[in-house]
């Protein structure tokens, strides 16, 4: 059975719906076509020439990457610049670009802020920041019977709430209620329809609240308490970090800790509020670092350090899915940062 790129994006989405990402952010397909029959993948960080070059030599023909190539707006698309050459490089080898960016770092289950919290080691993790206006009610009136048969169906959503209240509108029939993501609504009224043979009338609300399962940033324990500079030491060995810039160790013991892959200094205020020890994150300048003003201690990891996760995240969430044709991860650095030691 042939596989479409429109497959994979469909699995993509499902994982981090493009409602997820930051307003400034360009996630989705930006080089290529929906209907291209896939005939390999190549995972990265970042598109660059080598990772197109190894994509061609791979005979794979769609690149899945964190960041996306074409962030700021492009007046031409002629030879010379730097990711004018990338994507006509791209175009004339039918190469396609799929960008899961700050969808992917929003997204608590398997997103990038949990699978560094898991390689660091924290538990008990939650959302530094939730991010709003993503959940909907969801109301319509059923039959007790009804209600009984869809209920464990739409219980598979895992939504917020759910609940049926009898005799609302006469004795056999009651009110079903429930708070989900936006993104499911859709899948939720197929349910309700299928189930019951007909389509109910379904009233449709936005939620204020915010969602624990959609936002940035991440905050969890350790398993132990440990000094600074045995977790700056831990940081080291598990992200395999060749330096670390961080602010005064103004903490006796490190226990509960923030982190954000990527630009994460806009959480700051959100760290501090949430009592974490120290804030794991990367790309500060030097007077953000004067604002830990010894609350909280600030380690800088570098940008590509702290979400080269990404990589094979991304790769494992399409393998699961697919199996019929080569799923790469890039060997390519593309990290633009060396350390001279």
């Amino acid at each position: 059975m042939q596989t479409k790129i429109q497959d994979v994006i469909r699995v993509l989405s499902s994982h981090a719906p493009l409602s997820w990402q930051e307003d400034y952010d360009n996630c989705g397909l930006l080089v290529g076509d929906h209907q291209t029959v896939i005939t390999g993948i190549m995972t990265c960080l970042d598109v660059t020439l080598e990772v197109i070059n190894e994509t061609i030599q791979n005979g794979a023909n769609l690149i899945v990457s964190h960041h996306p190539i074409i962030f700021k707006p492009l007046k031409k698309l002629s030879q010379g610049g730097f990711v004018e050459n990338i994507l006509l490089k791209a175009i004339k080898n039918d190469i396609a670009i799929y960008v899961i960016h700050t969808n992917l770092d929003n997204a608590y289950h398997r997103g990038i802020n949990e699978t560094l919290a898991k390689i660091i080691g924290l538990n008990n993790r939650s959302i530094l920041q939730e991010k709003p206006g993503l959940l909907s009610q969801l109301q319509c009136v059923l039959s007790e019977n009804e209600a009984n048969t869809i209920l464990p169906r739409l219980n598979l959503l895992k939504p917020h709430s759910i609940s049926y209240q009898a005799g609302m509108a006469n004795m056999s029939e009651g009110k079903l209620s429930m708070v989900l993501l936006n993104h499911q609504l859709s899948e939720a009224c197929h349910i309700i329809d299928s189930s019951t043979g007909k389509t109910p009338f379904k009233e449709i609300t936005g939620v204020k609240n915010t969602s624990h399962l959609v936002g940035a940033g991440m905050v969890g324990y350790l398993d132990q308490p440990m000094t600074p500079v045995d977790f700056l030491n831990l940081l080291k060995n598990n992200l395999s970090l060749k330096v670390i810039k961080h602010t005064f160790l103004c903490k006796d013991k490190i226990h509960k800790v923030a982190i954000c892959g990527g630009s994460g200094s806009f959480l700051l205020p959100d760290a501090i509020r949430a009592q974490a020890d120290i804030f794991v994150t990367s790309d500060y300048k030097y007077h953000q670092f004067q604002e830990a003003n010894n609350k909280i201690i600030i380690a800088d990891i570098g940008h590509y350090e702290s979400e080269v996760c990404a990589v094979n995240l991304i790769k494992q969430i399409i393998s699961e899915k697919f199996t019929n044709f080569a799923i790469r991860s890039t060997t390519v650095v593309t990290n633009p940062v060396y350390y001279h030691q």
